[in-house]
């Protein structure tokens, strides 16, 4: 752990901490116990990702599941995932995975949602241009919040064509614990994928 975890102080140019011949940078935040962040590390050796993740049953488990090589390609930040925002550079990431991200369903709880008109402000200056969000839940008021709150911003494009599009993952990455939890309960999960665009004057 040492060894890969994020020091936010010195540089605000993170992708200098990986090897050169890394083409982008992707963030996810809260990776749980870290079957999707391997996942992605396995299936795209030219991409070098920060793992965000304050319970360290989950960067344990996390790894124990990374190979040598796949160590060298990653950075965990083990605090408030925003401070990372905040120190980024612009136009500096590809893509940002928020999955199964906590709902805090009671109403008094809301503003604990990591979903919030300032998050989005954050991660539309850090992402490239065409950089992605990847959303995922299984809570529909939730859901609903999240559509809102992208709506509201109105600087991302929804890729959403059909009904499939967001209830299918656009990717076969592994099903992590939170899918496997919503499968077991029998709850719908919704995948939704977000396209940076130019923003409006």
């Amino acid at each position: 752990m040492p060894k890969i975890k994020l020091n936010l102080e010195g540089t605000t140019n993170f992708s200098k901490l990986f090897k050169s011949n890394i083409k982008e940078l992707w963030i996810e935040v809260g990776f749980g116990s870290g079957e999707h962040l391997k996942w992605q590390l396995e299936n795209n050796k030219d991409i070098a990702i920060i793992g965000c993740e304050p319970y360290v049953n989950g960067i344990a488990n996390l790894l124990e599941l990374l190979s040598e090589e796949e160590l060298q390609r990653i950075k965990i930040y083990d605090g408030d995932v925003r401070k990372v925002f905040n120190k980024m550079e612009v136009n500096s990431i590809s893509k940002v995975f928020i999955l199964f991200p906590d709902p805090w369903p009671k109403k008094k709880h809301y503003k604990r949602r990591l979903i919030q008109t300032d998050l989005l402000e954050n991660i539309y200056r850090i992402l490239k241009e065409d950089g992605e969000i990847i959303l995922s839940t299984d809570n529909s008021d939730y859901l609903t919040w999240i559509l809102h709150k992208f709506l509201k911003f109105d600087n991302f494009c929804w890729t959403a064509k059909s009904r499939l599009d967001f209830l299918f993952k656009q990717e076969k990455w592994t099903k992590t614990k939170y899918e496997l939890r919503a499968n077991m309960l029998g709850n719908i999960c919704y995948f939704l994928q977000y396209v940076k665009h130019k923003k409006n004057n």
